[in-house]
């Protein structure tokens, strides 16, 4: 048996996890030096040729017009086109270029055949994102000639709870504010865990954010206040700095590097130069912290506003805060957090978690499809003839997980429904029943979650062909081994 991934294609990094054989989640390093993230950008070569990660980084400093980043922002756009040198992909085809590095970066560490991969995607996003995404994956190419197989998605946040389920558990935290500050954007949500018999079911309250805010944001004012100092002090023209690819490539390597540096350090110090003039610039992280409190502000009222739609007492109901992200290592994120919530913070690894989730999820699912079946078969309704029946898709004692689609029944209505459909409200139906068409008597009518794939429900996706209404029925495994809810 190979081994199951996780994957955080991030808007601004990306990451690749593993669990190891004594059950512990690790990230695998790049092959760029060793490092346990890779920048989620994309630098097209003359001859169109890929390049991923940190030169592609640098490259792109130089030559903007060949490189592509923050995809991720323009995913759910399914018309959304990047023309480079001719060429046309969509955002979903720039991740599929990070994801193949880090499926490389993945066999060359693990010297494994890899089993599957489960893909984090953002709270927001619903089916035929994911499905979009999905489908580019698993286009990929594995050493051993096999394509990859993503075996499920997980929400992001619903990940890094994972990666912290230990600290969750101990201390029997029953509601969750994750706080996710990534370098492009942010997003905030609230998760309730339930416990049954020392076993736990995650769930996702509600959620908010700004995806158009985030690390880079600071980078910008750090960058204002760089150039401000260095042509106050020799006098150079700021546009024309600006306006330099050199000294633009420069800020770009060293800014994050300082910010960074600020993290841990009081003080720190960038030389830049331009024609001939060059000077040292202190930088305090009293005058960074100044510069970015408004962006800080930002967040905390989103937060503020997610608690307030769902009449959530940050005070009485919120248990703890999940920091994510990497740019939640900025101190003034968690003393902001912790001042004004005075709840317990969570931070292990944040720009790594969500991978290492996604990683701890498919193995857990694997392990528990090896043991578990399904107690109930699991349809949907269909008109045959004119009546009513039930097209069972995943039959009782299937083992889990399984996912089965009703491409098979080309010219079948669902619930008497032929007309064009994205995102349907499929009518599951639960019984015992072992035959592939019944009658709907004797069967437990439920209704499906259509939003996201919880752990321990029933994920339902609905395409539209010119043909049929395809419907795909997915039972995630669930992590509390109990019966299967719909």
């Amino acid at each position: 048996m190979g081994k199951i991934l996780g994957i955080d294609l991030g808007n601004t990094y990306s990451c690749v996890s593993y669990v190891d054989v004594d059950g512990t989640s690790k990230c695998i390093p790049s092959t760029e030096g060793g490092l346990y993230i890779t920048p989620s950008v994309v630098y097209f070569e003359p001859n169109g040729n890929p390049i991923v990660g940190h030169v592609a980084k640098i490259e792109g400093a130089l030559n903007p017009e060949h490189m592509v980043e923050r995809a991720k922002i323009y995913a759910q756009d399914p018309n959304y086109i990047l023309s480079i040198d001719g060429h046309d992909y969509t955002p979903n085809d720039i991740y599929m270029f990070i994801a193949k590095q880090l499926i490389h970066d993945a066999e060359k560490w693990l010297q494994e055949e890899i089993e599957g991969a489960v893909v984090s995607i953002p709270a927001y996003w619903g089916h035929s994102d994911a499905s979009r995404l999905v489908k580019v994956l698993e286009s990929i190419d594995l050493c051993n000639g096999q394509k990859l197989k993503i075996i499920s998605v997980i929400a992001e946040p619903i990940a890094a709870t994972l990666s912290a389920i230990d600290d969750i558990q101990r201390n029997a935290y029953k509601k969750i504010l994750v706080f996710d500050l990534g370098g492009s954007t942010f997003d905030c949500a609230v998760l309730n865990i339930n416990y049954v018999e020392e076993q736990y079911d995650i769930k996702i309250e509600t959620i908010n954010g700004d995806h158009q805010l985030g690390g880079k944001d600071w980078d910008a004012r750090l960058s204002d206040y760089v150039v401000e100092e260095f042509c106050s002090l020799t006098g150079c023209d700021p546009e024309e700095v600006k306006c330099d690819p050199e000294f633009i490539q420069w800020l770009s390597i060293n800014i994050e590097k300082a910010k960074i540096a600020l993290s841990s350090k009081e003080k720190t110090y960038l030389t830049p130069s331009f024609h001939g003039s060059r000077e040292k610039i202190e930088i305090t992280r009293e005058i960074f912290e100044d510069a970015t409190e408004f962006l800080l502000e930002a967040t905390v009222s989103l937060v503020d506003e997610m608690l307030k739609r769902r009449t959530i007492n940050p005070e009485t109901d919120i248990d703890a805060i999940l920091l994510v992200g990497g740019s939640t290592y900025m101190p003034q994120v968690k003393s902001k957090l912790e001042s004004k919530y005075r709840k317990p913070i969570i931070a292990r690894s944040q720009e790594k978690n969500v991978a290492s989730g996604a990683a701890i999820y498919g193995n857990e699912m694997l392990c528990i499809g090896k043991r578990q079946k399904a107690k109930y078969s699991y349809g949907i309704e269909v008109v045959v003839n004119g009546k009513k029946q039930v097209l069972n898709l995943i039959m009782r004692e299937t083992e889990l997980p399984a996912c089965v689609s009703s491409d098979a029944y080309m010219y079948l209505s669902v619930s008497g429904t032929n007309y064009e459909v994205y995102d349907l409200d499929v009518t599951v139906i639960k019984s015992t029943n072992m035959k592939r068409f019944f009658d709907m008597d004797d069967s437990v009518v439920a209704k499906a979650e259509t939003s996201f794939s919880f752990i321990n429900g029933c994920y339902v996706n609905s395409m539209q062909s010119d043909t049929s209404i395809s419907i795909a029925l997915d039972i995630p495994d669930g992590r509390s081994g109990k019966e299967e809810k719909v």
